[in-house]
């Protein structure tokens, strides 16, 4: 890819990527072999519009493509997953540049994906689903206040199955899982000396909305949703000399049951419990 200064305050950013994949799998079992080959050409385009050192609005569009594993009931390969992306944002940085901010609004369209096969929805799939997805991005970071950083963002993704097989249980329309529609974190940290030597000690919460727990649903009876939680964490650092950084973290401080991601009810993967890790480093 490459960029090209039109003027001062428009810039035009151009790529094309090329993806070649050879994709085999064997079935001892019925000693069978399935193979394709697959290649796809992925542009990308933006613009960038800054009218002063401290604004930038931009625009992107792009092409994607992944292949998609495994094989269909009938031994064939899947077609590769393709996609369209569209964002629009804004950045924005404070004049002496110790703190950035940007927010952004995209659409993304994926077609090909894999969805349960309505013969055998627990053991196949077909590649005939869509999933859309759009929302809103805010972040910010940076120095705050004198020795003192905040890391925070925010996202609100409406991602939904647009297109399902025309047979069997349907989840069309429904949120894709383990997608929530409301994340955040935030991150503050406070920077200080200690005879001398450089310290800090921070704290951090994160908040993950509800989601859809079943990625696989073959009825309604096996749809559920994972509850939101809400982690915090507490980091320190100290750093005695050149050579030696000591830091102490702590994960899931008040030990809270949460649930990180699903397939579906009998295969839920849980959240680490209260974690205390100690590290010691040395630069030769």
């Amino acid at each position: 890819q490459d960029q090209i200064d039109l003027t001062k305050e428009w810039k035009l950013l151009g790529g094309v990527r090329y993806d070649r994949y050879n994709q085999s799998l064997s079935n001892f079992r019925t000693k069978s072999l399935t193979e394709q080959s697959l290649s796809s050409v992925s542009p990308r385009i933006g613009l960038v519009y800054q009218p002063s050192k401290t604004v930038s609005f931009y625009a992107t569009a792009a092409g994607s493509f992944r292949p998609n594993s495994g094989v269909s009931i009938n031994a064939t390969a899947f077609p590769a997953e393709k996609g369209k992306s569209y964002e629009v944002g804004v950045k924005l940085d404070s004049p002496d540049g110790k703190v950035s901010s940007t927010v952004a609004l995209y659409s993304i369209t994926k077609n090909n994906v894999l969805t349960p096969d309505p013969r055998d929805p627990n053991n196949y799939s077909i590649a005939v689903g869509e999933q859309k997805s759009k929302g809103i991005e805010f972040d910010v970071s940076g120095e705050i206040y004198p020795s003192y950083r905040l890391s925070a963002a925010y996202a609100f993704t409406d991602s939904k199955v647009t297109k399902d097989s025309s047979t069997g249980y349907s989840l069309q329309g429904r949120q894709v899982a383990n997608v929530p529609r409301n994340s955040a974190n935030v991150m503050l940290v406070k920077a200080f000396g200690v005879n001398g030597a450089p310290a800090s000690i921070g704290a951090g919460i994160q908040y993950v909305g509800e989601r859809q727990g079943a990625v696989a649903p073959a009825s309604a009876a096996e749809e559920f949703k994972l509850p939101a939680y809400t982690a915090v964490k507490l980091i320190s650092s100290y750093e005695p000399s050149k050579q030696w950084r000591v830091s102490l973290d702590i994960d899931n401080l008040f030990n809270r049951k949460f649930y990180v991601s699903s397939y579906s009810n009998v295969w839920v993967y849980p959240g680490t419990k209260r974690r205390i890790t100690l590290t010691a480093q040395y630069k030769f």
